[in-house]
């Protein structure tokens, strides 16, 4: 849901005086005339970031909200009109900032404000939780997890039984071949949220990137020499050389990454057994039964011909449960608050 605070000014402020403001508070020119975008990279500050806008003889009615349409009774001109605004999944700064522009543009300017909100003369109350960057980063790594799994639940198709039964057919029906495309995608999905919430982690947790520093300087002896020159020319980052050495594509290599830097050992989660129609099921034998699918599309071009759906909604139900878990285990050991949409 988009939020906006607007800025009537009863005279023509000049375009440039309006850039000069913003520009300095970090915005930038985005599409469409006057339309501008603050968003702070840095500590994943922005989530969605803040838009800005402005522009002259706007329309306002009796309501005291702006009508583009020019519907309404007693309409008149607003000579200058600013606009921020900040959408849902925005951050505790980005509505900070929504603020912060309309308030200095005020205060250079005068004018009076109106939100959204309540169509009220007031600046919005900044509800959000204010998130370390560490919260806000893994955070997102494990809402794109879930997205995408989302996606791939949308995906799965229906296969006829009498496709299953013959296997002229099944080597040639689409259903299926939807359906084994989405396994190396499920197993991509897993490997990446793995790769960026421990990258991520490092990047914003002062021990783990000290960590890193001290080891990537032990290494240096017997670090290659491109890499040693991407290091000393900044193309490359310590983390990003720690990074590099584990497979996140192999479930030992990943837990050695984590018990290394993150003091967290994926087993932990792996070993749970989970109640599946009836069966206790370990969430690892599961897994490792979808890598192992995963290998023989990629690397042998072997479909499999039973992938139906109630096998694949058995890989999505555990990778669900694999997330959940290892939000759990960061919540309880680390005390982080990664369920980012309960915040936001």
């Amino acid at each position: 849901m988009g939020i906006r605070l607007e800025l009537w000014i009863d005279d023509y402020i000049e375009e440039e005086e309006i850039k000069a403001l913003i520009y300095d508070l970090g915005f930038e020119d985005s599409e469409g005339e006057n339309v501008y975008l603050w968003y702070k990279r840095e500590n994943f500050e922005s989530l969605q970031g803040c838009g800005f806008a402005f522009g002259y003889d706007i329309e306002k009615g009796e309501n005291k909200f702006v009508d583009f349409l020019g519907i309404g009774e007693n309409m008149q001109y607003v000579k200058t009109l600013c606009r921020s605004q900040t959408f849902a999944g925005r951050s505790y700064e980005d509505l900070e900032m929504q603020n912060e522009v309309i308030r200095k543009l005020q205060d250079k300017f005068g004018g009076n404000i109106y939100a959204s909100t309540n169509g009220k003369s007031e600046f919005i109350r900044n509800y959000i939780t204010k998130l370390t960057p560490t919260e806000k980063g893994c955070g997102v790594a494990y809402q794109k997890f879930q997205n995408n799994i989302g996606k791939a639940m949308d995906l799965i198709q229906d296969v006829d039984e009498d496709i299953i039964s013959n296997s002229f057919l099944a080597e040639r029906d689409r259903s299926l071949l939807s359906n084994n495309i989405l396994i190396p995608f499920m197993v991509t999905v897993l490997e990446t949220f793995l790769k960026t919430f421990f990258k991520t982690f490092l990047m914003t947790n002062k021990n783990a990137s000290e960590k890193a520093a001290r080891n990537v300087m032990n290494k240096t002896v017997s670090l290659k020499p491109s890499v040693l020159k991407d290091l000393r020319d900044g193309k490359l980052t310590n983390i990003d050389v720690i990074t590099r050495e584990y497979s996140f594509q192999n479930i030992p290599n990943i837990n050695a990454a984590y018990n290394e830097y993150l003091s967290c050992n994926i087993y932990e989660i792996l070993n749970k057994r989970i109640d599946y129609k009836g069966k206790f099921v370990s969430i690892k034998e599961v897994l490792y039964e979808l890598i192992r699918s995963r290998h023989k599309i990629i690397h042998e071009a072997d479909m499999d011909k039973t992938l139906v759906r109630e096998k694949l909604d058995k890989y999505i139900f555990f990778l669900v449960v694999f997330g959940e878990e290892f939000i759990k285990m960061f919540k309880k050991n680390k005390g982080l608050r990664l369920d980012i949409r309960n915040y936001l």
